[in-house]
């Protein structure tokens, strides 16, 4: 759980091709609903709907709320689901319950992966019994000591809680409390590019400027903030409480470019 990933099968000049899968929020049992749809049936439509568009990702990123209820049996049919030919890697998110998590995950839940010229920071968000994000010591030592050791590759932190808000007032409440840290620990690193999240169950992607004071050498002068479509339920842009959204579940996609640059979309399958 602790230790770097090294994917020999990318080189330092080649893209990393990226795959996030974020709030599947899977059931005990598969015929549960999860805001009326059912989370098992939406998961397969986005799988099936990114085999048809993602020729070969290197890799696959669960980011978080893999299960609605922590049940084992849950995690059991979500590494069903996926059995990909690509690794798979994933963290928590706070329907997630630790013990299960990691038992189920095991090695496929490390501290990051180094890929061709990137390095991707895997963090743990998760505060038990609450919906809220928070970064613990622990935590934030493996982000420093990620930071500090990366070398010359470009960066990407990936955590479920967004350390932003996304203009969802009641999901803004949510987000990760000491988000501040965060960003003033990533904002002294030059080899920072994006973090990626989940949790806010929509597309979100909008630059944080650089303060010059701590990093005035930095290229490019922003971190890229970014969260994605749920593979289950959406919500709601703007909505000042709790409320759906009726567009379709999707993935996102990301392009790691070797100068540092990033080309990501997302895919949606229609709406049920």
């Amino acid at each position: 759980m602790n230790t770097f990933v090294h994917l020999e099968s990318v080189r330092p000049d080649d893209d990393v091709v990226v795959v996030q899968l974020t709030d599947s929020h899977l059931r005990q049992r598969p015929d549960e609903d999860v805001g009326g749809v059912r989370s098992d049936d939406t998961l397969l439509a986005v799988l099936n709907r990114m085999r048809g568009q993602v020729a070969a990702p290197d890799f696959i990123l669960a980011t978080g709320d893999i299960a609605d209820d922590g049940s084992p049996e849950a995690y059991s049919r979500f590494l069903q689901s996926v059995r990909e030919s690509v690794p798979l890697f994933a963290i928590p998110g706070n329907h997630d319950k630790r013990e299960a998590f990691y038992s189920a995950f095991g090695a496929k839940a490390p501290a990051g992966i180094d890929a061709g010229g990137w390095r991707i920071v895997l963090l743990d968000s998760v505060v038990p019994g609450s919906d809220e994000g928070h970064l613990g010591e622990d935590q934030q030592r493996r982000l420093l000591d990620a930071l500090h050791h990366a070398g010359k590759r470009h960066i990407l932190v990936v955590i479920h809680h967004p350390p932003m808000n996304v203009g969802v007032p009641w999901l803004d409440d949510l987000k990760l409390q000491n988000a501040s840290w965060l960003l003033d620990a990533l904002s002294v690193s030059p080899n920072v590019r994006a973090v990626l999240s989940g949790h806010v169950h929509l597309e979100f992607d909008e630059r944080y400027p650089r303060k010059p004071a701590t990093a005035p050498n930095s290229t490019p002068e922003y971190i890229r903030l970014m969260t994605s479509p749920s593979t289950c339920i959406q919500f709601k842009p703007g909505s000042q409480e709790y409320q759906l959204d009726p567009i379709g579940p999707g993935f996102r996609c990301l392009r790691l470019h070797p100068d540092g640059s990033i080309t990501t979309w997302v895919d949606r399958v229609e709406a049920a």
